[in-house]
């Protein structure tokens, strides 16, 4: 209706006129600009970025907005513009009902400098009005870090800490790693930045799962709403939910060595920095296990060794497929990228490491310095040599060793116990959770012949290759 269009501009420039806004002039000129009958789609940038600074905005700042009723946001435009191309671009491949949201928050100061609610929405999709970056979702793997870092500040493990990677029973079950397959020995820096499951759920047990609910909460998750005895080992393996914006949060608090900040979406807005949440010494050495390049395709490695930046991420993959995580966190900025499909159902492409974790790369390399800051060990840190295998302090036998960050008077001092000798001859003591590891594919030479044996009663069985047991009643 564009003659309706038209009627309604000249009502309003008639106020401006009676209103001496404008001239008599300006008056009759502008109502001889004809009306273009035809739509234009409306430029939205950064539109749910605004919905969430008028929803975080306080009270005062609402009652006095200003004589030309302008804020200032915190938002990058810049930033922002670099953050919702590359997450469309990564969307191309995907079907529309699979949408994309990022959060980029500057470290020092908590100000949000990018925030993309939902990728697609000026898209025709029935979910564009989703805002995905304060929906609840579930983490996978991405809030492994958290207790990782708890345990290395109790003192329970070091980077170099021998951890199993063998099957174990957990309340009925035995949980696997994404690709189906145990490692064995593995080092707490390998299980970290491969994402196991089995070394995870190992380390979530000695933190304690009250311990754990506890850190969650203090990092500002809410969406804990039940005891820790409700969650147990999937407190560690994305049976829970959390909101983009906590997650960014969260780590914002992991990149300041444990210290948390109220995040700002104003510019002049005044914050007051948060409680110590985990030590300054935890922090640094979970980062340094983040920064891992082992994961990154050869491309992408060698284009961050040539730019000396360094990015600490960690992915997460929830079960079935449903959302796929990165955070990645510098020096200066730290950022959560999602993909999902808002109303829950699963893609065979959403998987962290491969749907979110090009984008969050490339969004990072676009922002950061060409030369940025890389994180620098805190007071109270220092380096040991210690067994290769165990990350023990070596004993007589083991024969290499390898640099390991500690906390002095906290991290464990015990001896390696597993390299050992009898009669000269050099033997491993093999801790119980890896023996059967250890003798796999080892013949059984206390009988020649094959037995079989019953399985017990209340044991369940893994059928292999698949996810469905067998109890024996």
């Amino acid at each position: 209706y564009p003659q309706r269009a038209q009627d309604a501009r000249n009502r309003n420039l008639e106020k401006l006129f009676l209103s001496g806004v404008i001239s008599r002039e300006t008056l009759a000129i502008s109502e001889l600009e004809p009306v273009i009958p035809v739509r234009f789609p409306y430029i939205q940038v950064a539109r749910m970025a605004a919905n969430q600074i008028i929803k975080n905005m306080p009270v005062d700042m609402q009652a006095g907005i200003g004589e030309k009723g302008r804020l200032k946001s915190t938002i990058d435009s810049k930033i922002q513009r670099i953050t919702e191309a590359t997450l469309q671009e990564a969307l191309y491949h995907f079907p529309e009902r699979v949408t994309a949201s990022a959060v980029i928050i500057e470290n020092a100061s908590g100000a949000v400098r990018a925030y993309v609610g939902n990728a697609r929405h000026q898209k025709s999709t029935g979910t564009r009005w989703v805002d995905c970056a304060v929906a609840p979702r579930s983490p996978g793997s991405a809030l492994k870090p958290f207790v990782y870092a708890k345990a290395i500040e109790m003192g329970l493990i070091t980077p170099a800490t021998l951890l199993a990677d063998t099957p174990q029973r957990m309340q009925g079950a035995s949980p696997r790693n994404f690709d189906r397959n145990y490692r064995g020995p593995v080092s707490a820096r390998i299980a970290l930045a491969d994402s196991l499951n089995i070394p995870a759920v190992r380390v979530l047990r000695q933190v304690g799962y009250i311990n754990t609910l506890d850190l969650y909460k203090q990092l500002g998750f809410s969406y804990f709403t039940y005891k820790a005895d409700h969650y147990l080992d999937s407190l560690i393996l994305g049976g829970c939910e959390v909101t983009a914006v906590e997650l960014a949060r969260s780590y914002v608090t992991l990149a300041r060595y444990g210290q948390s900040i109220p995040l700002k979406w104003l510019e002049g807005e005044e914050t007051n920095e948060g409680t110590q949440i985990v030590s300054p010494a935890a922090c640094f050495i979970t980062l340094d296990i983040l920064q891992d390049t082992r994961r990154l395709i050869p491309l992408y490695r060698k284009l961050f060794q040539q730019n000396d930046l360094y990015i600490a991420f960690k992915t997460g993959t929830s079960y079935a497929l449903r959302d796929a995580w990165t955070v990645a966190v510098t020096k200066q900025h730290t950022l959560v990228v999602w993909f999902g499909d808002p109303v829950g159902l699963p893609h065979p492409k959403l998987i962290g490491l491969e749907a979110t974790t090009t984008p969050a790369l490339l969004i990072m390399r676009a922002i950061e310095p060409l030369q940025a800051r890389n994180f620098s060990p805190p007071e109270g840190i220092g380096k040991r040599s210690v067994c290769a295998l165990s990350g023990a302090y070596p004993n007589q036998h083991c024969n290499l060793l390898v640099d390991d960050w500690f906390i002095p008077g906290i991290s464990n001092a015990e001896t390696c116990s597993i390299h050992t000798s009898i009669n000269g001859i050099p033997l491993l003591n093999w801790p119980k959770e890896l023996l059967s590891w250890a003798k796999l594919g080892k013949p059984d030479k206390s009988t020649s012949s094959l037995r079989i044996i019953p399985p017990k009663k209340g044991e369940v069985f893994l059928l292999n290759g698949t996810q469905d047991s067998i109890s024996i009643k």
